[in-house]
């Protein structure tokens, strides 16, 4: 059965750019069963890899015992916010037989997770469906956004979030820039905003972000607003930071979106 180890060791020995078609070619197994472990092995060691297009870069080489984060999670409630954290950022269903592999679980003590998480997301409108074989969760973008934020901040124990967590869940941004451009922006408009607030607000961005860069083509739903009625320095602040980062992600902010990270800036920022 082919574990994570098995790709590291892979992706050390060949190194550079490898086509995830020729892995799966090399270890007879399909190509999500490889971008699962690639997925693994990223929200592990992010420094490390770069994946997309079907393809995989190898930026520098990973040695498993640098990182504590490559343990596979043991006690019930590790699994679950593995699980949820695994198809919260993804938009295709989880293979059921392969995640009770990568878990070193049953299919049975999996089926009883399920059982578990189904009823601890319900009370955020979510619920957790099986079809053929695959699992998914099924709800609005805007509850699983709360479930995502919930489960961050959980994992922090409710302390601050530091830039390492949200570097291991968002890999692929640049979250310091992001940060510092956020701050940039509110010192230009003489806007001062504490440290928890700013975590909240980089949160909601990089949740949102996610969300269009893996599901582009999903529909927009638009709630009735109207940035106008919104003070126009926040609105400003928020066009702004917004711009920059569909400039250097390549995504779309819906004007819901805009909307919303507006009212979050203008209950929580204020004039220097």
């Amino acid at each position: 059965m082919l574990s994570t180890k098995d790709v590291i060791q892979y992706l050390n020995q060949h190194g550079n750019v490898q086509a995830i078609e020729d892995m799966a070619a090399f270890f007879s197994v399909t190509p999500r069963t490889i971008r699962n472990h690639l997925r693994s092995v990223q929200d592990a060691y992010p420094a490390c890899l770069q994946v997309g297009r079907g393809q995989v870069k190898l930026l520098k080489q990973i040695f498993e015992e640098s990182s504590p984060s490559a343990q596979v999670p043991s006690s019930q409630q590790e699994r679950s916010r593995y699980i949820l954290r695994a198809l919260l950022s993804r938009s295709e269903p989880m293979d059921l037989d392969e995640l009770a592999a990568s878990l070193f679980i049953s299919e049975v003590t999996l089926q009883n997770e399920v059982k578990l998480i189904r009823h601890e997301i319900a009370e955020y409108h979510l619920s957790l469906r099986t079809k053929n074989n695959t699992l998914f969760i099924s709800g609005s973008e805007k509850d699983k956004k709360r479930l995502m934020i919930h489960l961050i901040y959980n994992e922090a124990q409710h302390t601050l979030v530091s830039m390492e967590t949200l570097h291991a869940i968002f890999p692929r941004y640049d979250i310091q820039k992001i940060r510092s451009d956020i701050l940039a922006c509110l010192n230009s408009q003489h806007f001062f905003i504490d440290e928890y607030s700013l975590t909240n607000l980089l949160l909601h961005m990089l949740i949102t972000m996610d969300q269009l860069g893996t599901a582009p083509n999903a529909p927009r739903y638009e709630v009735s607003t109207d940035l106008i009625e919104l003070n126009r320095h926040f609105v400003s602040i928020i066009d702004s930071i917004c711009t920059e980062l569909e400039r250097e992600y390549g995504i779309v902010f819906t004007r819901s979106n805009k909307y919303q990270f507006t009212l979050l800036l203008m209950t929580r920022a204020v004039r220097n």
